[in-house]
């Protein structure tokens, strides 16, 4: 186990790595592309987590089910369902947000 300091230093890092692109873009863009891209940033985000930390909640009672000899498919498809419910959720949130041409 990392002593706490490393641990705290690696997720300030992996912070300022995710968010360093925002706040590039916030000191290069026009006021206008600023909120543009910090929403697309922010959907991006939820697009990118909200699957891993279903992964993370349903995928564990699965392997608990199997580890009992119960059968695991419905934590599985659930996780699958519920990805691809954040997928089609932040589609349809960016769609109607995007610039047009």
């Amino acid at each position: 186990m990392p002593s706490m300091l490393v641990t705290i230093i690696a997720l300030l890092a992996f912070s300022a790595l995710i968010n360093l692109d925002l706040l590039v873009a916030q000191a290069t863009l026009a006021p206008a592309d600023r909120a543009h891209y910090a929403g697309a940033a922010l959907l991006g985000k939820i697009a990118f987590y909200a699957p891993a930390s279903l992964a993370l909640v349903l995928l564990p009672k699965a392997s608990a089910a199997l580890e009992r000899g119960e059968r695991a498919e419905s934590a599985v498809l659930k996780t699958i369902a519920l990805t691809a419910g954040c997928g089609f959720a932040v589609a349809a949130c960016c769609g109607p947000c995007r610039p047009r041409s």
